[in-house]
């Protein structure tokens, strides 16, 4: 409210969220003489066309992502789970994320947001990291077990001279 004969210039800044936001000044007195100078406009929003973001490769054994998009815009990523996650993309465009260790197969999605436009969503699928063999532990002529190391819950099969084969799965601490 300002007092009777006063001028004043107002600065407001604000964030259109569409094309046809108004903006209006008035006075409420309504007394004869005294005129209110309406001002109103649409803003014409510079419309962003955002490519989807960019994910780095993601093995089973990975236990971050990193995305690529447009510097300092919002890049969200979507795991398997459900869980988002978003962060502000540095001045290359780039951000990592730290995330527990996914299943192959399982997809991770990623999108991101600029100056009110949202991109199309990418996705990547989970793969596994290339598989080391197994270690056998020495054996001798009297041993009837076999002894090893592996990935755990990883299915071994031990194949004898004679053709006969044993599968095992490897415990979780790796034996």
């Amino acid at each position: 409210s300002l007092p009777n004969g006063a001028n004043r210039l107002i600065d407001i800044d604000f964030v259109a969220k569409s094309d046809t936001t108004y903006i209006g000044l008035g006075n409420q007195s309504n007394n004869q003489g005294e005129y209110s100078n309406i001002r109103y406009f649409t803003p014409e929003l510079q419309r962003i066309n955002l490519g989807a973001p960019s994910i780095n490769p993601l093995t089973t054994t990975d236990s971050s992502v990193t995305v690529g998009g447009e510097p300092n815009a919002v890049l969200t990523i979507v795991l398997p789970n459900g869980e988002e996650m978003s962060q502000v993309a540095d001045s290359k465009g780039m951000a990592t994320f730290d995330i527990p260790k996914q299943t192959v197969g399982s997809k991770v999605t990623a999108t991101q947001a600029t100056e009110g436009a949202v991109s199309d969503s990418a996705s990547i699928t989970v793969t596994q990291r290339a598989v080391v063999a197994p270690t056998i532990n020495r054996l001798t002529t009297d041993d009837t077990t076999v002894t090893g190391t592996g990935i755990p819950g990883a299915s071994v099969k031990v194949t004898l001279e004679n053709g006969m084969e044993y599968t095992g799965i490897v415990k979780t601490d790796g034996t």
